[in-house]
């Protein structure tokens, strides 16, 4: 190939893990390997990925660390809603840049459905 040539990657093989409470995300793809929820997709295909909370949710909301007495948390900011339970991790296979790394592409289209419980009080 001349130096004049460029290959673009207009879509590529994902890795899809799930990280559950507040754990941090992988830095690599592959990291993310031995993770077990670990699904492999590609997205040049339609595709799709639920992920399920392992998580118990105390009604009193979850134990605050750190505290000397029992103490708990029951409200969050949404922004923080993935210590609660957990988010999903998505990275390109081999972590390959999509396009020429330095533009936005629009791989696709995505729909998300949450089933949250909120408490309210008076």
């Amino acid at each position: 190939m001349n130096s004049s040539t460029s290959v673009l990657v207009q879509n590529a093989g994902i890795q899809l893990v799930s990280l559950f409470s507040n754990a941090a995300s992988y830095s690599s793809a592959n990291a993310m390997v031995p993770n077990p929820t670990l699904q492999v997709k590609h997205s040049g295909l339609p595709w799709k990925y639920v992920w399920r909370n392992n998580v118990r949710f105390d009604p009193r909301g979850i134990s605050l660390s750190g505290a000397t007495t029992e103490s708990w948390q029951g409200w969050t900011l949404v922004s923080g809603a993935s210590n609660h339970g957990g988010s999903v991790q998505a990275r390109a296979m081999s972590d390959v840049a999509f396009g020429d790394s330095g533009h936005v592409i629009t791989l696709g289209y995505f729909t998300v459905v949450w089933d949250v419980s909120f408490r309210a009080r008076s």
